[in-house]
Protein backbone atom coordinates (compact mmCIF):
# COMPACT_ATOMS: atom_id res chain seq x y z
CA UNK A 1 0.00 0.00 0.00
CA UNK A 2 1.27 3.43 -0.96
CA UNK A 3 1.37 6.08 1.69
CA UNK A 4 -0.79 9.12 1.04
CA UNK A 5 0.32 12.46 2.46
CA UNK A 6 -2.20 15.13 3.36
CA UNK A 7 -0.96 17.11 0.36
CA UNK A 8 -1.54 14.11 -1.93
CA UNK A 9 -5.05 13.61 -0.59
CA UNK A 10 -5.96 17.29 -1.01
CA UNK A 11 -4.76 17.61 -4.59
CA UNK A 12 -6.00 14.21 -5.82
CA UNK A 13 -9.33 14.14 -7.59
CA UNK A 14 -11.91 11.71 -6.14
CA UNK A 15 -11.99 9.59 -9.28
CA UNK A 16 -8.19 9.46 -9.49
CA UNK A 17 -8.06 8.51 -5.80
CA UNK A 18 -10.55 5.67 -6.31
CA UNK A 19 -8.61 4.42 -9.34
CA UNK A 20 -5.35 4.46 -7.38
CA UNK A 21 -6.85 2.53 -4.47
CA UNK A 22 -8.41 -0.05 -6.80
CA UNK A 23 -5.13 -0.45 -8.70
CA UNK A 24 -3.25 -0.99 -5.43
CA UNK A 25 -5.69 -3.72 -4.46
CA UNK A 26 -5.66 -5.26 -7.94
CA UNK A 27 -1.83 -5.40 -8.00
CA UNK A 28 -1.91 -7.95 -5.17
CA UNK A 29 -4.29 -10.28 -7.03
CA UNK A 30 -4.04 -12.64 -9.93
CA UNK A 31 -5.30 -10.63 -12.93
CA UNK A 32 -7.76 -13.36 -13.95
CA UNK A 33 -9.28 -13.95 -10.55
CA UNK A 34 -12.92 -12.88 -10.23
CA UNK A 35 -12.01 -9.97 -7.95
CA UNK A 36 -9.06 -8.94 -10.14
CA UNK A 37 -11.33 -8.94 -13.19
CA UNK A 38 -13.98 -6.91 -11.38
CA UNK A 39 -11.38 -4.37 -10.22
CA UNK A 40 -10.07 -4.04 -13.79
CA UNK A 41 -13.60 -3.45 -15.10
CA UNK A 42 -14.28 -0.90 -12.36
CA UNK A 43 -11.07 1.01 -13.11
CA UNK A 44 -12.04 1.04 -16.79
CA UNK A 45 -15.50 2.39 -15.91
CA UNK A 46 -14.02 5.11 -13.71
CA UNK A 47 -11.60 6.12 -16.49
CA UNK A 48 -14.52 6.38 -18.91
CA UNK A 49 -16.46 8.54 -16.44
CA UNK A 50 -13.40 10.75 -15.96
CA UNK A 51 -12.94 11.18 -19.74
CA UNK A 52 -16.62 12.06 -20.22
CA UNK A 53 -16.49 14.54 -17.34
CA UNK A 54 -13.41 16.20 -18.83
CA UNK A 55 -15.12 16.46 -22.24
CA UNK A 56 -18.19 18.00 -20.59
CA UNK A 57 -16.08 20.52 -18.67
CA UNK A 58 -14.25 21.46 -21.89
CA UNK A 59 -17.58 21.99 -23.70
CA UNK A 60 -18.93 24.13 -20.86
CA UNK A 61 -15.74 26.20 -20.84
CA UNK A 62 -15.96 26.69 -24.60
CA UNK A 63 -19.64 27.65 -24.44
CA UNK A 64 -18.93 30.07 -21.59
CA UNK A 65 -16.11 31.69 -23.55
CA UNK A 66 -18.35 31.97 -26.63
CA UNK A 67 -21.16 33.49 -24.56
CA UNK A 68 -18.72 36.00 -23.09
CA UNK A 69 -17.61 37.02 -26.60
CA UNK A 70 -21.25 37.35 -27.67
CA UNK A 71 -22.07 39.49 -24.62
CA UNK A 72 -19.07 41.73 -25.31
CA UNK A 73 -20.15 42.12 -28.94
CA UNK A 74 -23.70 42.96 -27.85
CA UNK A 75 -22.43 45.53 -25.36
CA UNK A 76 -20.40 47.20 -28.10
CA UNK A 77 -23.48 48.05 -30.17
CA UNK A 78 -24.47 51.69 -29.90
CA UNK A 79 -27.93 52.46 -28.62
CA UNK A 80 -30.17 54.18 -31.18
CA UNK A 81 -30.24 57.92 -30.95
CA UNK A 82 -33.29 59.55 -29.46
CA UNK A 83 -35.35 61.16 -32.16
CA UNK A 84 -38.83 61.38 -33.59
CA UNK A 85 -40.96 58.27 -33.39
CA UNK A 86 -41.23 55.96 -36.36
CA UNK A 87 -44.90 55.94 -37.45
CA UNK A 88 -44.63 52.25 -38.36
CA UNK A 89 -43.70 51.22 -34.83
CA UNK A 90 -46.10 50.99 -31.88
CA UNK A 91 -46.16 54.21 -29.88
CA UNK A 92 -47.06 54.93 -26.31
CA UNK A 93 -49.27 57.71 -24.95
CA UNK A 94 -46.38 59.00 -22.83
CA UNK A 95 -44.32 59.64 -25.99
CA UNK A 96 -44.24 63.42 -25.68
CA UNK A 97 -43.36 65.76 -28.51
CA UNK A 98 -44.19 63.23 -31.17
CA UNK A 99 -46.74 63.76 -33.92
CA UNK A 100 -47.80 60.12 -33.68
CA UNK A 101 -48.21 59.83 -29.89
CA UNK A 102 -51.12 57.59 -28.96
CA UNK A 103 -51.87 56.50 -32.53
CA UNK A 104 -51.92 52.95 -33.82
CA UNK A 105 -48.91 51.92 -35.91
CA UNK A 106 -49.28 52.46 -39.62
CA UNK A 107 -49.19 49.49 -41.95
CA UNK A 108 -46.41 49.28 -44.46
CA UNK A 109 -46.42 47.65 -47.85
CA UNK A 110 -44.36 44.73 -46.47
CA UNK A 111 -47.12 43.76 -44.01
CA UNK A 112 -49.79 43.24 -46.63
Amino acid sequence: MDRWTMEDLERTDDIDFAIAILNERRAKLTPYSPLGTKLTETVHTLNTIKEERDKYIAKVAEATAQAQITMEEAASFDAPEEGPCDPCQPTFPECEGCDYAGEEPQETEDEE
